[in-house]
């Protein structure tokens, strides 16, 4: 036997060993339209896997406008611990588990595997922040916050979690509304009665506005309220040029306590005339 006696002997038993493995195990050829049909499926997943990634990174971008003018110096210890106590960790999670998905996606589209990783994950991480963006701009992140606060108790809105810290009378601090005159009732329905003599025109002005807002002040007689600043409280988008002047206010108000205190002027024995730069904040 020759060598092409041998070489066609062999592709004979090759295309009999093909066509036996075939045989047994039942193999039958699929239609195109199949393929077409697993090729849409993935790209379907991919980009509801994207719109979930979406929604999530809307809500990020959402919470970081909400606490980007907050004045941390009232409510926490340090900037870190501000930090730490808003990081929204789930939606964090969320996001990255949305880009992981979608790179695998991505992988099992028929030219996927010719994309390196970095250009996959880049890729779909710029879609799901430009379109994260592009929600937040129609407001379905704050939406969904809110939603998700009043259906469920396992999650906290971020309205929730600055009430929460905010409505704290013992150390300072009140969100609510002024109704009549000098009478302010905060979220837990208690009135006090506010002496207005610390704040500046403009808080004073945001004070009786009739808005719900935050103080930061000291409490001199049972329902007696001395505020020493008056803050606004984030409802819209629109109040964010707001909220950025109130803050710039507060640290220049800050300042002023501690140059007033350093200088010796709050003495030591003024808790009466001037409470405020007694404060934990100002000091």
């Amino acid at each position: 036997m020759n060598m092409s006696e041998r070489e066609e002997k062999k592709s004979k038993d090759l295309r009999s060993c093909i066509f036996d493995s075939i045989e047994a195990n039942q193999l039958e050829p699929k239609a195109r339209h199949w393929f077409f049909l697993r090729r849409i499926s993935i790209w379907l997943l991919w980009f509801a896997t994207v719109l979930v990634g979406a929604v999530t990174s809307a809500v990020l971008v959402y919470v970081a406008r909400y606490q980007q003018y907050a004045v941390y110096q009232v409510t926490h210890d340090n900037g870190l611990s501000f930090i730490i106590s808003v990081l929204p960790i789930v939606w964090i999670l969320l996001f990255l588990t949305a880009v992981i998905v979608a790179y695998f996606e991505m992988r099992n589209t028929p030219k996927g595997y010719k994309y390196s990783f970095i250009k996959v994950i880049g890729g779909t991480t710029v879609a799901i922040l430009i379109l994260g963006i592009i929600f937040e701009l129609l407001s379905l992140g704050s939406t969904v916050d809110r939603k998700l606060g009043t259906m469920t108790g396992m999650y906290t809105s971020q309205e929730a979690r600055e009430t929460a810290v905010w409505q704290r009378p013992e150390e300072g601090r009140m969100i609510g509304v002024t109704a009549t005159g000098t009478i302010f009732t905060d979220v837990s329905g208690k009135q006090w009665n506010v002496v207005d003599t610390e704040l500046k025109p403009n808080e004073v002005r945001l004070l009786r506005s009739g808005k719900e807002v935050k103080m930061y002040g000291t409490s001199t007689a049972e329902g007696l309220y001395m505020p020493c600043a008056v803050l606004p409280v984030f409802k819209e988008k629109k109040d964010l040029s707001e909220l950025k002047q109130a803050k710039q206010e507060f640290v220049a108000k800050v300042k002023e306590y501690r140059a007033l205190t350093k200088s010796g002027i709050v003495a030591e024995n003024a808790v009466i005339s001037n409470p405020c730069g007694r404060l934990p904040a100002f000091n």
